[in-house]
């Protein structure tokens, strides 16, 4: 989502743009045609040998990190010149992004882990941790421009809507919003939503957001069904809507953390992957949000104990609201459109 939220803003400069994906299961693919976007598909297949596990995720490309590149290249011939390659790949490095320069003339990567080198013009880290820049010192070279913070969070145009941002929470929770993004691989949405429901308490209500990619959809209607406090909802095009009519929110890390933040939603946030383990850590030391810590740990009774919590004590949940907000400082310009100066900056520096 946050190339496309940066797709749509550099159209907006008159750019061309298009798409480079592989056939994974599960792509977004058709999102990005339905977003007027051409997609150039790079199929699957099975290679004869595994891919070499380098990192964490190096199994995530598919094939060999050789093999991607050589494919990558074949289309960007095609395509002709090319001013920005966006990258945003957490199984890509510096080897990669080395064989590209021999056809675009400058390269963005979005990344947070900072556990691989690359070679890039500009690298984006749109996350709040508890250490700084340093962590990329000996990773990027000196000439790359570093976009560091939530500062930069590329925030959908609906969630910069003022009447959204300057809402004034009290801390009383009567409207609470579950979501736990796209898929939910590991039944967090149901796993909170049974918290809920064994409460017992119905001075709040409850907004399900469970696509259909949620593995566990069907169980979470049905639960919903039988508990009139719990509205489902699939698919939301609204969300910043939805978020400022929240008090309480209760979700993952990842992207959604700093849409959350920027409306001054208050939120318990359970990890479910390692990338949002540095962001739930310095959204909990700044005061801006609740961190329960990896979804393992996180049982339907601490999450009930947790809820509980934040219903009987307004002031933390009022306090943790402005806390979210000051994560951004006093930043008035939104973030995507620091992110495209800079590009267009880097860009007429070098023409």
């Amino acid at each position: 989502m946050r190339c496309l939220t940066l797709a749509d803003r550099l159209v907006q400069e008159s750019a061309n743009i298009r798409f480079i994906c592989r056939d994974h299961p599960g792509n977004m693919s058709q999102m990005i045609r339905e977003r007027g976007y051409p997609v150039d598909m790079i199929p699957m297949r099975e290679e004869l040998s595994k891919p070499k596990q380098e990192y964490t995720h190096s199994d995530w490309l598919g094939v060999s990190l050789e093999h991607d590149s050589s494919q990558t290249l074949d289309i960007l011939r095609q395509i002709g010149r090319i001013d920005w390659l966006i990258v945003d790949h957490y199984a890509i490095d510096s080897l990669w992004e080395n064989q590209m320069r021999t056809i675009v003339r400058n390269l963005f990567v979005i990344d947070d882990l900072s556990d691989r080198p690359h070679d890039c013009d500009i690298l984006l880290d749109q996350n709040m941790t508890e250490y700084n820049t340093n962590r990329y010192c000996d990773l990027v070279s000196e000439e790359c421009l570093l976009l560091f913070g939530p500062q930069y969070a590329l925030l959908r145009p609906q969630f910069l809507r003022s009447e959204y941002r300057e809402r004034e929470r009290t801390g009383v929770v009567r409207k609470i919003m579950v979501f736990f993004g796209g898929v939910d691989a590991t039944g967090e949405t149901l796993k909170t939503c049974r918290a809920i429901t064994s409460l017992n308490n119905s001075s709040f209500n409850v907004d399900v957001i469970a696509p259909s990619a949620n593995p566990q959809q069907q169980e979470i209607i049905a639960l919903c069904n039988e508990h009139p406090q719990l509205v489902h909802y699939g698919y939301v095009g609204n969300m910043a809507e939805m978020m400022s009519q929240a008090d309480l929110a209760i979700g993952a890390g990842g992207t959604t953390t700093w849409e959350r933040a920027w409306l001054g939603l208050p939120t318990i946030i359970v990890v479910i992957a390692q990338n949002q383990m540095e962001g739930a850590k310095a959204m909990d030391a700044c005061g801006g949000a609740w961190n329960m810590g990896h979804y393992a740990d996180v049982t339907e009774s601490t999450m009930r104990s947790a809820i509980q919590y934040a219903i009987s004590e307004p002031s933390e949940i009022s306090a943790m609201s402005k806390a979210a907000k000051q994560v951004f400082g006093r930043e008035t310009i939104p973030g995507i459109d620091l992110v495209v100066n800079a590009m267009l900056e880097r860009q007429y520096a070098r023409t």
